[in-house]
């Protein structure tokens, strides 16, 4: 019969405060909306109700208050209100919820008012009854204005053995601000981030991923976007390299006039599958590890910019920033960019990957980490009829170990190339290793944020095209995910970027030295290939060879290619030698070079 009583302690308590609230949910109706049970009119149902709490007091008509007061006996009028409780020292949710195991021992008073019936009591009569904690406890005690002590060094509590003496609900939140000594750090990112146009973004770049049946998409044509007055970012969703540096050029080329439109400029940006990508004057033969390009298949490219060598794959992101030509500046776009990306260093939206450390950049224009100038992004630059592009890299996720090695050649294969072409210079690299998208959209907020206009534009009737606002400036964002939508002349550059003349022919002119061993009757022979776009023009030996007779008989129509060489030198050991050392047998076709 202990349970119940317990349980009716509580009940009690909780009744009156239940009631409370029922009177106060329905004042608002009138009197007639009360539900007093016995009650046989207002006045004795606010009597009722003031004897509960007084504080309810303003709640209730002054002239029944009035009356309730002038006939209030001096005894409390309701036998079940304890004469010693707690009244408003102990908030009602903290009120303690039992078991069985939480109960003292048996010293409740033997009247239970009849057999079998619960008797009620005071909330501190009640509390006195419970079972006392055996250890410190370390959970918080139930009431609020008293602290428990600190445990002392010798009496070292333990919170997996700490004693649960009841289990403790939810505390209230409070509308009070809570001082706190230490400063508070938001993990929000910035205003200027935008977070609700970031996933407006990322919505609209995945729109379509899957194709329906039913829906056709209505989607604008590049060639109807390229000219137009206002500055527009381009996304390309294919992972071409060939194609997107075909996107980037055709852009480039119809930029309209910067002169007579000051609002045109241009955003480009694409993710690679794994390539290289040299620059427009520079030689192949002596920056990339035909052997690893070989074995992988990985596309060999050259672009129209200058610069040295690049590796891409799909954790690397192109940017390209294409204005007029007064605009140029080596640390221009690239300043501003960093400046977003350190907003963005330890903040949090949803799953999201943000940038590990601060940003950069040093005096070529390239971003780097701010702590020990590793390069995380190397940049290009092209200057053409008024227009001005500078394209870069961001290293955010790629694999290391793979593109570093396409560019490890050996001192001895660097040292038989003599040339004047523009050698790449290493630096160290990291990842910044955030999310392809996030990089994305701070490129976009960046170019839009500087260069958006100010009004407010049409909203596109495309399904490609999308308009974000930063701020008091707008900008129009196109994807490109459909070969239909580009235009003949993306096509015929394509071409272009897959043809042997333009990649490897385009090389400046070179010499490439070699030694070719010897038979036990013969000694080494060495050999000097003067090599002009992209053929053999002039073959040097340290002794006369008749085997190679029919090879320089050819000398000016010849490629300067292992697997064409190789046509004209019967010789097993000396066709094999020839073939290694221009190229490591490199197959063409595997890495897309067309005839």
């Amino acid at each position: 019969m202990l349970y119940p009583l317990v349980r009716s302690g509580v009940f009690e308590y909780a009744n009156r405060i239940i009631f409370s609230r029922r009177l106060l949910s329905h004042r608002a109706s009138g009197p007639s909306a009360l539900n007093l049970g016995s009650a046989t009119s207002d006045e004795e149902a606010v009597r009722q109700q003031l004897e509960i709490d007084p504080n309810l007091e303003h709640f209730f008509d002054d002239d029944i208050v009035d009356k309730v007061k002038n006939s209030q006996k001096p005894q409390d009028l309701n036998p079940m209100k304890p004469k010693d409780d707690f009244d408003d020292f102990l908030d009602p949710s903290e009120v303690p919820i039992l078991g069985r195991d939480d109960l003292g021992p048996i010293s409740f008073p033997a009247s239970l008012n009849g057999a079998g019936k619960p008797m009620t009591m005071t909330t501190k009569e009640f509390l006195s009854h419970l079972k006392p904690p055996q250890s410190e406890p370390t959970v918080r005690p139930i009431y609020r204005n008293i602290v428990a002590p600190k445990p002392t060094a010798t009496a070292r509590v333990k919170p997996l053995e700490a004693v649960k003496a009841f289990r403790i609900p939810k505390p209230i939140k409070s509308t009070k601000p809570i001082k706190s000594t230490k400063p508070s750090v938001s993990l929000d990112p910035p205003e200027s981030f935008n977070t609700p146009n970031f996933l407006r973004y990322i919505d609209f770049l995945h729109e379509g991923d899957i194709p329906t049946p039913v829906e056709v998409p209505n989607n604008a044509t590049l060639e109807s976007l390229v000219d137009t007055e206002l500055p527009l970012s381009v996304v390309s969703c294919f992972n071409d390299p060939r194609l997107n540096l075909s996107i980037e050029r055709y852009i480039f080329t119809h930029l309209p006039d910067p002169k007579k439109n000051r609002f045109a400029k241009r955003l480009v940006l694409y993710r690679n599958s794994p390539c290289i990508v040299i620059g427009k004057n520079q030689n192949p033969y002596k920056e990339i590890n035909f052997h690893l390009a070989n074995l992988h298949q990985i596309p060999i490219l050259r672009r129209y910019s200058g610069g040295g060598t690049v590796v891409h794959d799909l954790g690397n992101v192109n940017f390209s920033f294409i204005a007029d030509k007064s605009l140029f500046n080596r640390t221009g776009f690239t300043n501003i960019l960093a400046g977003r990306l350190n907003e963005l260093v330890g903040k949090v939206v949803q799953d999201w990957k943000m940038p590990d450390f601060k940003l950069t950049t040093n005096d070529k224009g390239d971003i780097v980490n701010a702590s020990n100038m590793h390069k995380v992004s190397g940049s290009a630059y092209q200057l053409s009829r008024g227009r001005s592009l500078h394209h870069g890299t961001m290293l955010l996720n790629v694999n290391m170990k793979l593109l570093s090695g396409l560019l490890k050649l050996s001192q001895e294969r660097k040292d038989s190339i003599e040339d004047r072409s523009i050698d790449s210079i290493p630096s160290p690299t990291e990842n910044v290793a955030m999310d392809e998208e996030v990089f994305e959209y701070s490129c976009i907020n960046t170019f839009a944020s500087s260069y958006g206009v100010p009004s407010f534009l049409k909203k596109p009737k495309f399904d490609n095209v999308q308009v974000l606002k930063f701020g008091s400036t707008e900008c129009q964002i196109m994807k490109v995910d459909d070969l239909n939508e580009l235009p003949q002349e993306v096509l015929d550059e394509y071409r272009t970027f897959k043809s042997w003349d333009w990649v490897f022919g385009r090389t400046p002119k070179f010499k490439l030295r070699f030694k070719v061993a010897g038979s036990d009757d013969d000694s080494d022979l060495q050999v000097c290939l003067h090599i002009d776009h992209g053929k053999i023009q002039q073959i040097e030996t340290s002794r006369d060879e008749p085997k190679l007779r029919a090879l320089i008989e050819k000398c000016g129509s010849v490629r300067f290619r292992g697997d064409t060489m190789a046509e004209y030198i019967h010789d097993i050991k000396l066709r094999n030698s020839f073939i290694w050392n221009i190229d490591q047998a490199l197959n063409y076709q595997s890495i897309g070079i067309n005839e």
